[in-house]
């Protein structure tokens, strides 16, 4: 077969990897997203009310020493809602007000880090939490990955490039060879 027809060939199976990869993230992102839908709607609608209460204890304040501590009530009502609403598809949803196995290390531990990472994002600039989507669908990718179940993106012509690199050095006069 002529070179251009490898290269090609290389290039679309690439690109069918690529996209078969994409596929099945995009698919535990649906299978996550309808097994958790019901307990993320209570839970937001929860962390609204919690919100708005705290919202309300805020403007109702009269004394001026207790404003920082309901301001940071409110603040952290708000990154609890956005935990609801943002939370990575990729992940199994841990409960923010969990009834029964409240002493899991795994989901506290789980629920503490993506808290910091809203949080982070947030003062970070990045206010629709796409980058912290981004970064955790990344980081599912890898494990996909290093379980085998996708294909790690190969170079574009790793083979081509390197041999290609070897004939212009014979080609090329401006270095001598001692």
């Amino acid at each position: 077969l002529p070179a251009q027809v490898i290269t090609e060939s290389k290039r679309r199976l690439r690109a069918l990897e690529y996209e078969l990869g994409e596929k099945t993230i995009d698919e535990q992102e649906r299978t996550n997203a309808s097994k958790y839908h019901k307990i993320k709607h209570f839970e937001r609608k929860k962390a609204e009310r919690k919100v708005k209460q705290a919202k309300k204890d805020l403007r109702e304040n009269t004394d001026e020493t207790k404003a920082p501590a309901l301001q940071a009530k409110v603040d952290e009502a708000e990154i609890k809602l956005l935990y609801t609403t943002h939370f990575p598809k990729t992940l199994h949803y841990v409960s923010l007000y969990p009834t029964n196995n409240q002493n899991d290390e795994t989901s506290d531990a789980r629920r503490e880090r993506v808290l910091k990472d809203i949080k982070e994002s947030l003062l970070n600039g990045d206010k629709d939490l796409s980058l912290m989507q981004k970064r955790y669908r990344d980081e599912y990718k890898e494990k996909l990955i290093k379980r085998g179940v996708i294909q790690p993106l190969a170079p574009v012509d790793e083979e081509m490039t390197e041999a290609k690199q070897g004939s212009d050095d014979e080609k090329d006069d401006f270095f001598e060879k001692a």
